[in-house]
């Protein structure tokens, strides 16, 4: 158990984080709604309310003249609702890793060059309590079509390479798990050329925008700009943004910028727990594919019943602002509830 002083005759005021992934529910009692089915189940059985900000893994930029990888997914669930009172038991909590490695069958096949997207994120892992967010998709190749230029599908989606030199290539599609609200938008798309080489790569989705295409000035799209949340604190963050787009065959090329919230900048790596899709390579500034940013989980439940959680091994529960408790996991762990 972790050390957790609390007033257990404290009632917290409403709180409800604010951001485009918000689903909201009927306002009742306690925790700002009624604690639905606390101490009504099955003797032994316990029930606990919880809000959820769930941010995938982003994805990894493409290789050559690459696509920004796309954002992971993002979802909030800021006010619980009767579903979401979760029972007695040990449930799995999974981080997303950002995208990394080789796309299969490897270099010289058709993924060669493509970024891998990133890992889903989800809170009770195997259970009928369970809730997930989508990886960011990788960023396209170059404009050849048996080195697929396309951006991959994800939670957001990856930037393609730049346009082929009778047509362009597909952008990544975000909302891959297609969810109402949407958890991240679509890569950009880099038009088609009768010099694409010159073109630089698009950039990828974040959650909250599209990327962008690649300009004929040989640089990189931006990324699109990932979702503002006031979930952790009242203090507005911002995750899951795209990677900007690798450029082209010349020095006086620039990468594209990455998207607010965590995206990285051409041929960089997006950084841990943002979420964000890694930045596009390409022939002048190195040809490996950068990283995207692992995600992160945080619930949100009353600091009255925190006697009854328990994280492991790494998860921590803190005090919020408004009087609630806000468990974080930065990487996968379990929660228990006694």
């Amino acid at each position: 158990m972790k050390d957790f002083k609390l007033d257990p005759n404290k009632i917290f005021p409403s709180y409800g984080g604010k951001g485009s992934r918000k689903h909201s529910g009927p306002k009742t009692k306690g925790f700002g709604y009624q604690i639905l089915g606390f101490g009504s189940g099955a003797p032994g059985k316990n029930q606990i309310p919880f809000g959820y900000l769930i941010v995938a893994g982003g994805g990894m930029g493409g290789q050559n003249y690459g696509g920004g990888g796309g954002g992971g997914g993002m979802r909030e669930f800021s006010i619980p609702q009767g579903q979401q009172a979760v029972e007695t038991g040990t449930y799995t909590i999974t981080v997303g890793a950002g995208g990394s490695g080789t796309r299969s069958p490897g270099p010289g096949g058709p993924e060669s060059g493509r970024g891998v997207n990133g890992g889903a994120s989800s809170v009770f892992t195997g259970s009928a309590f369970a809730v997930e967010s989508s990886g960011g998709g990788g960023g396209g190749n170059q404009g050849v079509p048996d080195l697929n230029g396309a951006g991959v599908p994800g939670g957001a989606g990856g930037g393609s390479g730049p346009g082929g030199y009778i047509s362009s290539n597909p952008r990544g599609n975000g909302n891959a798990g297609g969810y109402s609200p949407p958890e991240g938008a679509q890569g950009g798309q880099s038009p088609s050329s009768l010099d694409a080489p010159a073109y630089g790569a698009a950039g990828g989705g974040g959650g909250g925008a599209q990327g962008s295409a690649g300009s004929h000035s040989n640089s990189g799209g931006p990324g699109g700009g990932g979702t503002p949340t006031t979930f952790i604190s009242p203090s507005a963050q911002t995750f899951s943004g795209g990677g900007g787009g690798g450029f082209g065959n010349v020095p006086s090329g620039s990468g594209g910028s990455g998207g607010s919230g965590g995206g990285a900048g051409g041929n960089a790596n997006a950084s841990a727990n943002t979420g964000g899709g890694g930045g596009g390579g390409g022939p002048v500034q190195g040809n490996g594919n950068r990283q995207g940013g692992s995600g992160r989980v945080h619930l949100r439940c009353p600091t009255a019943l925190v006697p009854l959680v328990t994280v492991s091994p790494e998860g921590s529960i803190t005090a919020s602002q408004d009087g609630s408790a806000i468990i974080t996991f930065t990487s996968s762990g379990t929660l228990t509830i006694a």
